[in-house]
């Protein structure tokens, strides 16, 4: 397998939780982090080509304004799958302890 090149920054920065190859690509590496990102890789050129913010997308489904050191998701698990020809991601996050829990009483 390949590997990013030496002082690559665009990795994670927080230990990965889940690595599984692309459901409709096996030449792309899909990896979960407590950093609360996802990342998809082209393994075979070592680039990364997206990230998402777990945390961003939990926020703007809930309507809450962002503040990136308070509403920091870590993600635990992830499972990836096809359905109707479509890629998915199954999250397992903790988000309670970092304010992003819905039944909050205020």
């Amino acid at each position: 397998m390949s590997t990013l090149p030496t002082g690559s920054n665009t990795g994670h920065t927080a230990p990965i939780t889940s690595f599984h190859l692309h459901p409709l690509n096996p030449l792309e590496l899909v990896t979960s982090s407590e950093d609360g990102t996802i990342k998809v890789w082209s393994w075979t050129d070592s680039r990364l080509i997206r990230t998402l913010d777990v945390a961003d997308a939990m926020l703007a489904a809930s309507g809450k304004a962002k503040d990136v050191d308070e509403h920091r998701v870590k993600i635990d698990r992830m499972s990836v799958g096809v359905e109707s020809g479509k890629a998915f991601a199954y999250l397992a996050v903790d988000a309670a302890s970092r304010g992003m829990s819905r039944s909050s009483s205020r």
